[in-house]
């Protein structure tokens, strides 16, 4: 396996190749599970380049799916789909066809958020307003 990973404005992007095996597996969900206050806890897995991946690797993201919601994929090929789907307790999952897809999401969606907290802080700090009409 070999990973590749870049950091796109507060994203961390980990593109996958090759085969993944049980030890592979355990490294990246390790990777994943301490590292999301440094990336705002939003990363993009891409497995476009896997060929193979075990079962217990779905096993584990499907778990820490729960805990971090910032977490998406992209590039399943069928095969990983199937085998994904098959292990998977979590009914909705995001998928993307491709990492740029999954990054506009993730952007989008923080956005969003961001907005929504900035929004309720001022709210918070503002005293309320009488309709005059």
């Amino acid at each position: 396996m070999r990973v590749y990973r870049t950091d796109r404005d507060g994203i961390e992007v980990l593109r996958i190749s090759g085969v993944i095996d049980s030890s592979d597996a355990e490294m990246l969900i390790s990777h994943i599970g301490s590292a999301p206050a440094s990336s705002g806890g939003c990363c993009i897995l891409d497995f476009a380049g896997v060929r193979h991946a075990d079962y217990r690797l779905f096993q584990s993201l499907d778990q820490l799916i729960g805990k971090s919601p910032g977490v998406i994929f992209s590039g399943f090929n069928d095969y990983l789909l199937s085998i994904f789907a098959f292990v998977s307790k979590t009914k909705m999952t995001p998928v993307f066809s491709d990492w740029r897809k999954a990054f506009r999401y993730l952007k989008v969606e923080r956005g969003k958020l961001a907005v929504y907290a900035a929004g309720r802080q001022e709210a918070a700090n503002t005293p309320l307003e009488v309709d005059g009409r």
